[in-house]
């Protein structure tokens, strides 16, 4: 078929909707553990039959046109429809299409779906610890139990205070503090500063209770695939395999995070993608998935300093810092209004996770190396999870030495964390885990840029990492 434009990529709409028909099957198979009924309309197991037989006919459809290799309907890269000799105007993925109209859309669309298929089984397999009743993943505790949101199918942990997804639950009942939820939580002001993981899941769940617990699993997947997706797009325009984002998709951060309904990915997909924009000058959607981002996890800030640095100092840019300060207006906004909620300061609730460096990470070292009632896998995570942290560091001096950019900055910084972390995070691998999550991020970033394969390396490390994960949730078995 004949291209719109010369180097224009082409990506069968058939292929978007075998990935909507995954997704969609993904759903109605983790919520239909748990027999969901919404309006009168109950989703259960044999409810996946017909979802299933219609993605083995788009399957089936698009090996069918593969093999004629004339796909009856196409995107093309210059951000129109095609069908036959036709041409319409297309309204989908303009914010992206100057970035990525150079990028085949199918291998990064090939690459997600080798991410959710795996994802999909990991979930299904931890989802069987509680009989694949989706607020297992939350951790609620019996010391915070709201009784207006519990029903008879939720689960609890007797004598328990919860873990911090219980906190994004309630949130995600109650986004704008009106409701009275904040009365149940620790830290209510901290909590509610970290607001858009439970927008977008209470945005994603129309208003409808019973659907929250399985979106806060299934927006923290996609956004983990949207910044997998970002990865392989920068991939491809440093000319390098965008195959390599899988080891963005595979940090064991983001698995201890999806396990738990942490917003850790949400703040990290949105992040990924300010840098991407950034990196291509198209600084007003950087501001806007920056703000996101900020507005998932307030710590992001400390990246959108380094931006700031970067443009007034390295690039000369006032445009960049502009936009870098414009991406704190939300936060601000927010900030205020959670204040004059609350009439308290959220920004006070994390000024003890910083400490004197390297004292706990020591004494945590030592502590779990000689419990005897700790798991052999929670302590080689620690060991590989020390070690990476160690070989990061070195890997961000070398890079900062060799060259400083936005990149470089950012991984320096965020690679120093770890060893600077206080015993409010130096706790255990649910928190040390993915509270250091952006470092892992920058060094995927840093791959990126540098385009240097002696990254494999800790990269490698990193991919373990998520297999050890798996052998200590007993997801599988060594």
């Amino acid at each position: 078929m004949k291209r719109i434009c010369p180097g224009a990529s082409r990506l069968p709409v058939i292929d978007v909707l075998i990935l909507i028909s995954i997704v969609y099957d993904l759903f109605i198979f983790l919520t239909g553990g748990f027999s969901l009924e919404v309006a009168g309309l109950g989703f259960s197991s044999h409810h996946l039959r017909m979802p299933l037989i219609i993605t083995g006919i788009l399957l089936l459809t698009r090996y069918c046109l593969n093999r004629g290799k004339k796909p009856f309907l196409l995107i093309t890269g210059n951000g129109k429809c095609q069908i036959g000799g036709r041409v319409l105007k297309r309204t989908l993925w303009r914010i992206v299409h100057g970035a990525a109209s150079t990028v085949s859309r199918s291998v990064v669309l090939k690459i997600i779906l080798v991410f959710l298929c795996i994802y999909g089984v990991v979930l299904f397999r931890y989802s069987d610890k509680f009989g694949g009743n989706l607020t297992g993943f939350i951790c609620l505790g019996d010391r915070f139990l709201p009784s207006g949101i519990i029903t008879k199918d939720t689960l609890y942990l007797r004598n328990s205070f919860g873990y911090d997804g219980q906190y994004h639950f309630f949130m995600s009942h109650d986004p704008f503090i009106t409701k009275g939820l904040h009365t149940y939580m620790d830290n209510p002001a901290y909590r509610y500063q970290r607001i858009m993981y439970a927008w977008l899941t209470a945005g994603f769940s129309f208003g409808i209770p019973a659907l929250i617990p399985a979106m806060l699993v299934l927006v923290n997947v996609g956004a983990i695939a949207m910044g997998t997706g970002f990865v392989a797009l920068m991939l491809r325009k440093q000319g390098m395999s965008p195959w390599y984002a899988l080891f963005y998709a595979f940090l064991s951060g983001f698995l201890i995070a999806v396990l738990r309904d942490l917003c850790s990915p949400v703040a990290m997909g949105f992040m990924v993608a300010g840098f991407f924009f950034y990196a291509r000058r198209q600084l007003l959607p950087c501001a806007a998935f920056l703000a996101a981002a900020i507005l998932t996890r307030e710590t992001v800030i400390a990246a959108v300093a380094v931006l700031i640095i970067d443009s007034a100092i390295l690039k000369r840019s006032v445009r960049g810092v502009v936009s870098s300060l414009l991406s704190l207006v939300p936060w601000v906004i927010w900030q205020t209004y959670v204040f004059m909620r609350l009439d308290v300061a959220p920004w006070r609730g994390g000024q003890q996770n910083v400490g004197i460096p390297s004292v706990r990470i020591i004494s945590y070292f030592k502590q779990l190396l000689v419990a005897p009632k700790s798991a052999d896998s929670e302590k080689l995570y620690l060991v590989i999870f020390v070690t990476v942290c160690l070989v990061s560091l070195l890997f961000s001096i070398r890079e900062i030495l060799r060259t400083r950019n936005e990149i470089s900055m950012a991984f320096f910084g965020f690679s120093m964390l770890p060893f600077l972390m206080t015993h409010k995070v130096w706790v255990e691998p649910w928190s040390y885990g993915r509270v250091l999550l952006p470092a892992a991020v920058f060094l995927v970033l840093s791959f990126v840029r540098s385009k240097d394969r002696l990254y494999l390396v800790p990269l490698g490390i990193h991919a373990a990492m998520f297999v050890v994960v798996l052998a200590w949730q007993q997801i599988i078995w060594f």
